[in-house]
C-alpha cells in the first residue's frame, strides 16, 4: 500500500514549517538573552554610578580638610561620565562640557577674591547636581519585584 502524493507533500511541509519555527523561536531566544544581557549591565553602570554620586554627596557635604576634600571629590568624579555630573567635574577642573565650563568660567573671578576651594564656592551648585544625577539615575534603574 503506497502513500498518497498529497500526503507526502504535506509531511514536506509540516517539516519546513517545524524547521522554520524552530530557527525562528531560537532567534526569539538569542535577542531576549542579548537584552537580558544589556539590562544587567545597565543596571550595574546605574548601581556603580549611584555608589560613586553618594560618596561624592557626602564629601561635598563634609568639613575635613579643604585639599583631602577636593582631591577625593576630583579622584571619584574622574570616574563618572562626563555627561553624568558636568558642572562637578568643570568645578573641580577635570574635562567636562562646554556649557559647564563655561558657567565656571564666568564666575571663576569671583570664587578666587573670595579665597574659598572650588568645593566651598560650588558646595550648592555641586550638591544640587549630585542629587539631580541620582535622581535621574533612581528613575533608570529598572523596578525590582
Amino acid at each position: 500500500m503506497s502513500i498518497p502524493t498529497w500526503l507526502e507533500y504535506a509531511n514536506a511541509f509540516g517539516t519546513l514549517a517545524a524547521a522554520g519555527f524552530a530557527a525562528w523561536t531560537i532567534r526569539q531566544s538569542t535577542q531576549s538573552t542579548d537584552e537580558n544581557q544589556r539590562a544587567l549591565v545597565r543596571e550595574r553602570r546605574v548601581e556603580f554610578e549611584l555608589d560613586v554620586l553618594a560618596d561624592l554627596v557626602e564629601l561635598n557635604s563634609q568639613s575635613s580638610s579643604v585639599v583631602t576634600r577636593d582631591e577625593r571629590m576630583r579622584a571619584r568624579a574622574a570616574v563618572l561620565g562626563i555627561d553624568v555630573i558636568p558642572f562637578t567635574r568643570a568645578a573641580l577642573s577635570l574635562e567636562s562640557t562646554p556649557e559647564a565650563i563655561g558657567r565656571v568660567a564666568k564666575r571663576d573671578p569671583e570664587r578666587r577674591d573670595s579665597r574659598q576651594s572650588s568645593i566651598e564656592f560650588w558646595g550648592l551648585d555641586i550638591m544640587e547636581e549630585l542629587l539631580s544625577a541620582i535622581h535621574a539615575r533612581l528613575e533608570e534603574r529598572p523596578s525590582r519585584p
